[in-house]
């Protein structure tokens, strides 16, 4: 049972709960400079980097292939430029020191290619260390971003956006489904579980790339028709 506002497990409370308000007690269920404190003792505990970002948004360049999500596609920034990989320039705010050239940084389209892409570092999987969730460790970088942004324009959202709905089905019986196909057609050696994330988005890019189709790394109606067609 998780518990409190940072949802801490026993374990953690023990190993990190801090008093940060002084009245003797480490209450992370009604203090919020208690609980604040503790989370972050807890993401530091856990390999936070002091002054380095979690990522940042990217630009593209054309034929890119997204297939090169994840960590297993880690290489160093000075390697994703040579591929065309550039930081998305943001007006306004400042930001956490840019990293050095040899930082290894892993590509993530949470999107596919319609919507924002990014490197991310690290803190990145930090995040997902606290909620295993790729959306989840997004927004709360974006959301610190945010908080971090004090420029006269306070630019600081996403530069790309969000993808147009095509009503498709992301139950978690229909991601299953896709999963299975890709893995029947050598596209993917995810187990299917029916989760959204990374393996999967590799795994579309990967089958379209055997069919001879542009590359989205992203569900749709009509990608999984073609899927159950292939796969019978």
């Amino acid at each position: 049972g998780a518990t409190g506002y940072p949802q801490f497990t026993p374990d953690v409370f023990e190993k990190y709960a801090t008093d940060a308000d002084g009245d003797g007690r480490k209450d992370i269920w009604t203090s919020v400079p208690d609980a604040v404190a503790s989370t972050a003792r807890y993401l530091k505990g856990i390999g936070w980097q002091t002054n380095q970002p979690w990522g940042y948004e990217v630009q593209l360049p054309d034929g890119f292939d997204c297939s090169l999500e994840g960590p297993k596609s880690r290489m160093k920034i000075s390697e994703w430029k040579k591929l065309g990989v550039r930081r998305v320039n943001k007006e306004g705010g400042k930001s956490p020191a840019f990293p050095d050239p040899d930082f290894l940084a892993q590509f993530m389209a949470p999107a596919g290619m319609t919507g924002p892409k990014f490197l991310v570092f690290e803190n990145f999987e930090v995040f997902r260390r606290y909620n295993k969730a790729d959306l989840y460790a997004l927004f709360v970088g974006h959301l610190g971003d945010q908080i971090y942004c004090n420029g006269p324009k306070k630019k600081c959202n996403f530069k790309a956006a969000w993808p147009a709905k095509d009503h498709f089905n992301f139950s978690r019986k229909r991601i299953c489904e896709m999963q299975i196909h890709l893995q029947r057609l050598n596209a993917s050696d995810e187990i299917p579980d029916g989760l959204f994330g990374g393996k999967t988005r590799r795994g579309i890019g990967n089958f379209e790339k055997s069919i001879g189709r542009k590359t989205s790394c992203y569900p749709s109606k009509n990608l999984l028709k073609i899927l159950q067609t292939k796969a019978k």
